[in-house]
């Protein structure tokens, strides 16, 4: 194969393997056949599995497409209609996350029907949900806000005022969250503020549904 730009491994011990020109196709590791994936129209900008691995969504500059591996056929395409920045499957693998530039939508991996939308305070560069699919914890990179938002009623519940972010991740249990916090930084000869790395950040998480609240403890 040509152009191949990315490599992942798939839960049944196959590789896919993405090209420039927006091909996926599957490696079988043992006997070395390949078998040809979906083809995106464009370069494909990401690639994620569902939790079980029964299925990818890959996203392009214009779509994102939910691909069933065992079936070998596309569920349902979504149109991008304003700049996506991020997209995740929900830890159940029942939605479908897209983070835009202004919103949060997900979408029911089984038909494609969205479940629920809600504006946002800053574009959805990273985002993680809770274990029971009821919270959302959302980032916005050199933003030092990380904000708290319910998923059933698109409320916001808070937000922490945290060091600048560039990466967050919440435990399999939903107890632990690690975040990336820097400090911005004047890039010499570019004339403009950077995040530097200063230090990962680990947090208990406590919810209160009653009382809409999350602690963070260190």
């Amino acid at each position: 194969m040509e152009k191949v730009i990315a490599i992942n491994p798939i839960p049944d011990g196959r590789l896919t393997l993405l090209t420039l020109d927006g091909r996926s196709d599957f490696l079988d590791i043992q006997t070395g056949e390949i078998e040809k994936g979906p083809v995106a129209p464009s370069r494909i900008e990401e690639l994620i599995f569902s939790p079980d691995g029964q299925v990818f969504a890959l996203r392009t500059e214009s779509e994102i497409r939910l691909w069933d591996v065992p079936e070998e056929r596309t569920r349902f395409t979504l149109q991008i209609e304003e700049e996506v920045h991020c997209i995740a499957f929900s830890p159940q693998g029942t939605l479908l996350l897209v983070g835009g530039e202004r919103s949060l939508a997900a979408y029911y991996t089984e038909t494609g029907r969205r479940a629920f939308a809600f504006d946002l305070y800053g574009p959805a560069d990273q985002f993680v949900m809770t274990p029971d699919e009821r919270l959302i914890f959302q980032m916005t990179e050199t933003d030092a806000d990380l904000q708290i938002w319910d998923a059933h009623t698109g409320k916001r519940w808070g937000y922490f005022k945290l060091d600048p972010l560039t990466a967050i991740a919440l435990s399999p249990d939903g107890y632990l969250l690690a975040a990336a916090e820097n400090e911005m930084r004047l890039l010499e000869d570019e004339g403009y503020q950077a995040p530097f790395p200063t230090r990962l950040a680990l947090w208990r998480v406590s919810v209160d549904p009653g009382q809409q609240k999350v602690i963070l403890n260190a």
